[in-house]
Protein backbone atom coordinates (compact mmCIF):
# COMPACT_ATOMS: atom_id res chain seq x y z
CA UNK A 1 0.00 0.00 0.00
CA UNK A 2 1.29 3.65 -0.68
CA UNK A 3 2.10 5.66 2.37
CA UNK A 4 0.34 9.15 1.50
CA UNK A 5 2.59 12.00 1.55
CA UNK A 6 3.10 14.81 4.26
CA UNK A 7 2.40 18.41 3.39
CA UNK A 8 4.91 21.22 4.83
CA UNK A 9 2.21 23.40 6.72
CA UNK A 10 2.91 27.30 7.40
CA UNK A 11 2.09 28.40 11.16
CA UNK A 12 1.31 32.33 11.88
CA UNK A 13 1.42 32.83 15.25
CA UNK A 14 1.41 36.39 15.10
CA UNK A 15 0.80 39.26 12.16
CA UNK A 16 2.61 41.78 14.20
CA UNK A 17 -0.14 43.85 14.74
CA UNK A 18 -2.07 41.93 17.57
CA UNK A 19 -0.81 39.12 19.39
CA UNK A 20 -2.93 36.33 19.79
CA UNK A 21 -5.04 35.94 23.42
CA UNK A 22 -3.75 32.69 25.43
CA UNK A 23 -6.30 30.52 24.30
CA UNK A 24 -5.56 31.28 20.47
CA UNK A 25 -1.84 30.44 21.37
CA UNK A 26 -2.73 27.37 22.50
CA UNK A 27 -4.61 26.33 20.06
CA UNK A 28 -1.98 26.85 17.64
CA UNK A 29 0.60 25.07 19.98
CA UNK A 30 -1.83 22.20 19.36
CA UNK A 31 -1.86 22.02 15.87
CA UNK A 32 1.47 22.25 15.66
CA UNK A 33 2.24 19.15 17.91
CA UNK A 34 -0.53 17.44 16.21
CA UNK A 35 0.36 18.04 12.71
CA UNK A 36 4.25 17.42 13.42
CA UNK A 37 3.11 14.03 15.55
CA UNK A 38 1.66 12.66 11.97
CA UNK A 39 4.75 13.93 9.92
CA UNK A 40 4.19 17.26 8.68
CA UNK A 41 6.87 19.63 8.19
CA UNK A 42 6.28 22.57 10.38
CA UNK A 43 7.39 26.13 9.38
CA UNK A 44 6.29 29.57 10.83
CA UNK A 45 4.77 32.21 8.22
CA UNK A 46 6.40 35.72 7.43
CA UNK A 47 5.09 37.05 4.38
CA UNK A 48 4.80 40.80 4.28
CA UNK A 49 3.64 43.30 7.17
CA UNK A 50 -0.05 42.89 7.39
CA UNK A 51 0.20 46.32 8.67
CA UNK A 52 0.33 47.48 5.16
CA UNK A 53 -2.63 45.08 3.67
CA UNK A 54 -5.36 46.00 6.76
CA UNK A 55 -5.43 49.71 5.64
CA UNK A 56 -5.53 48.79 1.80
CA UNK A 57 -8.50 46.47 2.42
CA UNK A 58 -10.41 48.90 4.21
CA UNK A 59 -9.44 51.83 2.13
CA UNK A 60 -11.22 49.25 -0.69
CA UNK A 61 -14.21 48.81 1.79
CA UNK A 62 -14.13 52.51 2.27
CA UNK A 63 -13.85 53.48 -1.89
CA UNK A 64 -17.48 54.21 -2.51
CA UNK A 65 -17.83 56.49 0.93
CA UNK A 66 -19.25 53.24 3.13
CA UNK A 67 -22.32 53.66 0.91
CA UNK A 68 -22.70 49.77 0.20
CA UNK A 69 -21.81 48.64 3.36
CA UNK A 70 -25.10 50.50 4.78
CA UNK A 71 -26.80 49.56 1.84
CA UNK A 72 -26.25 45.78 2.74
CA UNK A 73 -26.58 46.32 6.91
CA UNK A 74 -30.07 48.22 6.07
CA UNK A 75 -31.64 44.78 4.59
CA UNK A 76 -31.15 43.14 7.92
CA UNK A 77 -32.69 46.30 9.69
CA UNK A 78 -30.23 45.88 12.34
CA UNK A 79 -27.31 48.77 13.21
CA UNK A 80 -23.52 48.66 12.04
CA UNK A 81 -22.03 47.60 15.25
CA UNK A 82 -20.35 50.11 17.65
CA UNK A 83 -16.88 48.85 17.05
CA UNK A 84 -17.17 49.67 13.47
CA UNK A 85 -19.45 52.51 13.52
CA UNK A 86 -16.28 54.89 13.53
CA UNK A 87 -14.56 53.48 10.60
CA UNK A 88 -17.40 52.98 8.82
CA UNK A 89 -18.76 56.70 8.40
CA UNK A 90 -20.65 57.91 5.61
CA UNK A 91 -18.51 60.01 3.54
CA UNK A 92 -17.79 60.94 -0.50
CA UNK A 93 -16.27 58.47 -2.28
CA UNK A 94 -13.13 58.45 -3.39
CA UNK A 95 -11.89 59.84 -6.22
CA UNK A 96 -11.17 57.90 -9.66
CA UNK A 97 -7.26 58.93 -9.06
CA UNK A 98 -7.01 57.71 -5.83
CA UNK A 99 -8.81 54.47 -6.62
CA UNK A 100 -6.65 53.61 -9.10
CA UNK A 101 -3.91 54.24 -6.48
CA UNK A 102 -5.53 52.53 -4.23
CA UNK A 103 -5.78 49.64 -6.97
CA UNK A 104 -2.03 49.43 -7.38
CA UNK A 105 -0.68 49.48 -4.24
CA UNK A 106 -3.60 46.53 -4.08
CA UNK A 107 -1.83 45.26 -6.79
CA UNK A 108 1.47 45.87 -5.31
CA UNK A 109 0.80 44.34 -1.97
CA UNK A 110 -0.88 41.10 -3.42
CA UNK A 111 2.54 40.43 -5.52
CA UNK A 112 4.61 40.49 -2.67
CA UNK A 113 2.85 38.13 -1.06
CA UNK A 114 2.17 35.76 -3.93
CA UNK A 115 5.92 35.92 -4.36
CA UNK A 116 6.60 34.80 -0.38
CA UNK A 117 3.41 32.12 -1.08
CA UNK A 118 5.76 30.78 -3.91
CA UNK A 119 8.75 30.67 -2.29
CA UNK A 120 7.83 28.32 0.41
CA UNK A 121 5.50 25.03 0.40
CA UNK A 122 2.47 25.46 -1.62
CA UNK A 123 0.02 23.54 0.93
CA UNK A 124 -2.80 25.14 3.08
CA UNK A 125 -1.58 27.69 5.71
CA UNK A 126 -2.84 29.75 8.88
CA UNK A 127 -3.17 33.31 8.69
CA UNK A 128 -5.42 36.29 10.10
CA UNK A 129 -8.31 37.57 7.80
CA UNK A 130 -7.40 41.29 6.50
CA UNK A 131 -5.02 40.39 3.58
CA UNK A 132 -6.64 37.15 3.34
CA UNK A 133 -9.63 38.78 2.46
CA UNK A 134 -7.45 41.46 -0.03
CA UNK A 135 -5.85 38.84 -1.78
CA UNK A 136 -9.15 36.80 -2.29
CA UNK A 137 -7.28 33.76 -1.16
CA UNK A 138 -9.43 30.19 -0.32
CA UNK A 139 -10.48 30.32 3.46
CA UNK A 140 -11.83 28.03 5.67
CA UNK A 141 -11.87 28.37 9.40
CA UNK A 142 -11.86 24.83 11.88
CA UNK A 143 -12.60 24.50 15.68
CA UNK A 144 -9.19 23.76 17.49
CA UNK A 145 -10.21 23.71 21.10
CA UNK A 146 -11.82 25.74 23.67
CA UNK A 147 -10.95 28.43 26.22
CA UNK A 148 -9.84 26.98 29.40
CA UNK A 149 -9.57 29.58 32.29
CA UNK A 150 -6.88 27.24 33.61
CA UNK A 151 -5.02 26.58 31.39
CA UNK A 152 -5.37 29.82 29.60
CA UNK A 153 -4.31 32.67 32.38
CA UNK A 154 -4.26 36.14 31.54
CA UNK A 155 -0.16 37.01 30.79
CA UNK A 156 0.76 39.35 33.16
CA UNK A 157 4.24 38.94 31.16
CA UNK A 158 3.17 40.04 27.92
CA UNK A 159 4.36 44.10 26.36
CA UNK A 160 1.42 44.90 24.32
CA UNK A 161 3.17 45.93 20.78
CA UNK A 162 0.82 48.98 20.34
CA UNK A 163 -2.62 50.38 20.79
CA UNK A 164 -4.60 48.19 18.74
CA UNK A 165 -2.74 44.97 20.73
CA UNK A 166 -3.62 47.08 23.91
CA UNK A 167 -6.94 47.07 23.23
CA UNK A 168 -7.21 43.26 21.87
CA UNK A 169 -4.74 42.35 24.90
CA UNK A 170 -7.05 44.38 27.93
CA UNK A 171 -10.25 42.20 26.17
CA UNK A 172 -9.31 39.26 27.18
CA UNK A 173 -10.67 37.77 30.80
CA UNK A 174 -9.96 34.23 31.36
CA UNK A 175 -13.01 33.67 32.88
CA UNK A 176 -15.42 35.35 30.72
CA UNK A 177 -13.75 33.33 27.88
CA UNK A 178 -14.15 30.00 29.56
CA UNK A 179 -15.42 27.38 27.14
CA UNK A 180 -15.43 30.08 23.88
CA UNK A 181 -14.57 28.00 21.08
CA UNK A 182 -11.14 28.38 19.33
CA UNK A 183 -10.72 27.88 15.90
CA UNK A 184 -7.99 28.11 13.11
CA UNK A 185 -8.03 29.91 10.07
CA UNK A 186 -6.88 27.47 7.08
CA UNK A 187 -6.08 29.48 3.98
CA UNK A 188 -4.93 28.13 0.32
CA UNK A 189 -4.03 29.67 -2.27
CA UNK A 190 -6.56 31.44 -4.53
CA UNK A 191 -8.82 28.66 -6.35
CA UNK A 192 -7.60 26.31 -4.31
CA UNK A 193 -11.31 25.67 -2.43
CA UNK A 194 -10.87 21.93 -2.76
CA UNK A 195 -7.30 21.87 -0.62
CA UNK A 196 -9.17 24.13 2.33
Amino acid sequence: MAQRSRSCEKIFFTDGVVEPQPPIRRGLRNIVEVLRNTGHKIFDWNPPPQSTAKPIHLAFLLADGAHDVYTQINLSGEPLILELAKSFQLRDPICLLEYQQLAIEGRDYAAAYSDYWNETCNHGDDAYTGCINLMSYSAAVIPVTHADETLDPFDTTYVPQNEQDILNWEAYDPEIYHGAPVGAHIVASKYEEEKV
